[in-house]
């Protein structure tokens, strides 16, 4: 009947399915699921519970993540007009120094910066 239990909760976690497609690196469910190694103490059934949490873990950092970087999305649609002027004249100048072939500016420009940070070789 335990086996039985051990089953059915196996069943019922999510994201098992994926792992019988790409395998079980941890290998938790093989574990629980090997009725050689289920004793009646309720082991498969916690390792089951610790398993569930951690695939739920991942979704609640993502959460958390997602919550923060809203503000930062929120905060980049609020100055987008300035965001698209300023990458706009980017591109023109960028297209002006190559059309009148002066982009070595932007290799000297480049070679004194990592030159004053010491990025260069000696």
């Amino acid at each position: 009947m335990f086996r039985l239990a051990v089953l059915a909760l196996l069943a019922c976690l999510p994201g098992v399915s994926a792992h019988s497609q790409e395998g079980d690196p941890d290998g938790t469910v093989t574990l629980v699921a090997t009725p050689r190694l289920v004793d009646p103490d309720y082991r498969g059934a916690v390792l089951l519970a610790v398993y569930a949490l951690g695939l739920g873990a991942a979704f609640v950092v993502t959460g958390i993540a997602f919550t923060r970087a809203m503000s930062t999305f929120r905060w980049l649609r609020d100055r987008y007009t300035v965001i698209q002027v300023v990458s706009g004249l980017v591109l023109v100048a960028l297209g002006l120094l190559l059309f009148f072939h002066r982009d070595w500016w932007l290799h000297v420009a480049l070679n004194r910066t990592l030159d004053a940070i010491g990025l260069t070789k000696p």
